[in-house]
């Protein structure tokens, strides 16, 4: 998903550093819902019409525009998909594509006078600041409601069958994050929270009490304790995050 969505961003890009691409009915909507409105707060409409009027001759018979719309709320959707982790990396991600996003001028000078010409400029480059900085005030957003409970990042590992532990009779407990093995709980802690978590939480306890919590009853830091586990879940559904069946099935019982 990650790689799905650096490509998504890269379309992005290359959509918004050639004005063809974009309609005057999208780009109307984007200076006009964005964070910096004109003054004079035009309608939808009037900003249409203006736009129109000053690329007529650029954008006659043109009819190839892109649905930036669309892609920014595909960007978001996907965004909000990911984990802690890969939102980070996508986070800088766009804004190092974004930044600076250079285009055609002169695609705006045909046929125009030059009144005409730096009016377009201006709201294209309104438009450019407005479309990026919306989807970034998105994704910000998303950000800092990832997590209600520090302690929800390693549910979701869990949850999503990420970390478990398998009881050997020879060798007693094995713990994994995905196909990675551990001797130990506090290894694949130390594991966890070198490379995976984020949050400055004590990800050892909550690891060895929720592994050693056989029986799901909730005890010490144990994420099956039940106010714990809800909020894990109630995350993910929120989130869109896949779990696996046999979690929904433990919900079920840990709250009966």
């Amino acid at each position: 998903m990650k790689l799905a969505l650096k490509s998504t961003i890269r379309l992005l890009r290359e959509i918004l550093s050639n004005p063809a691409n974009i309609s005057p009915t999208e780009l109307a909507f984007f200076i006009n819902e964005g964070g910096l409105l004109n003054p004079k707060r035009p309608s939808k409409d009037e900003i249409e019409n203006s736009y129109r009027e000053v690329v007529q001759f650029s954008y006659q018979n043109y009819n190839s525009y892109k649905p930036v719309i669309a892609i920014s709320h595909d960007i978001i959707e996907s965004y909000a998909n990911l984990n802690q982790v890969d939102q980070k990396f996508i986070l800088e991600y766009y804004m190092l594509s974004v930044k600076n996003i250079e285009y055609n001028e002169l695609f705006f000078f045909k046929n125009n006078n030059k009144n005409s010409y730096v009016l377009a400029l201006n709201i294209y480059d309104i438009f450019l600041l407005n479309i990026k900085s919306d989807i970034l005030k998105e994704m910000l957003k998303i950000k800092t409601n990832t997590f209600e409970h520090a302690y929800i990042e390693i549910g979701i590992l869990l949850v999503q069958g990420h970390i478990k532990a398998s009881t050997e009779k020879a060798k007693g407990k094995t713990y994994y994050y995905k196909n990675k093995s551990f001797p130990s709980g506090n290894k694949l802690s130390n594991f966890l929270k070198e490379n995976i978590i984020e949050n400055n939480i004590s990800v050892r306890q909550y690891i060895n009490d929720t592994f050693n919590d056989d029986n799901k009853t909730g005890t010490g830091k144990s994420l099956y304790q039940i106010k714990r586990f809800n909020s894990i879940i109630s995350h993910c559904k929120i989130n869109k995050i896949d779990i696996l069946s046999e979690f929904y099935t433990l919900l079920s019982d840990i709250n009966n």
